[in-house]
């Protein structure tokens, strides 16, 4: 019952209940791609805006990553990453008022 629950909110609530899995399995992968689509092309224009607020940004800035939250196949998402707690510099800089 909760699965086909989560199948009929799955995209934006469209409900998905009356198609076969393999109709749902191919309709909710398309609309996927489109979302990692646009959530590529919002990565893309924030990591300049980044630059040039001073933001420092390291050499690999764009990955993917299969995180769940990341993968909603209906709402665009990033992840941004300011730094690291286990590394000594960016936990001050990061406690610091500056980053604030």
């Amino acid at each position: 019952m909760a699965a086909n629950h989560d199948k009929a909110d799955v995209i934006a609530g469209v409900d998905l209940q009356e198609q076969d899995d393999t109709v749902q399995g191919i309709l909710i992968d398309l609309a996927q791609r489109e979302t990692m689509n646009f959530s590529v092309k919002f990565a893309k224009l924030l990591l300049p805006e980044f630059r040039s607020s001073g933001i420092k940004t390291g050499s690999r800035s764009h990955r993917f990553a299969g995180f769940r939250v990341l993968k909603a196949p209906d709402v665009p998402s990033v992840l941004v990453e300011l730094g690291y707690l286990s590394n000594r510099q960016d936990e001050e800089f990061l406690k610091s008022q500056s980053a604030n």
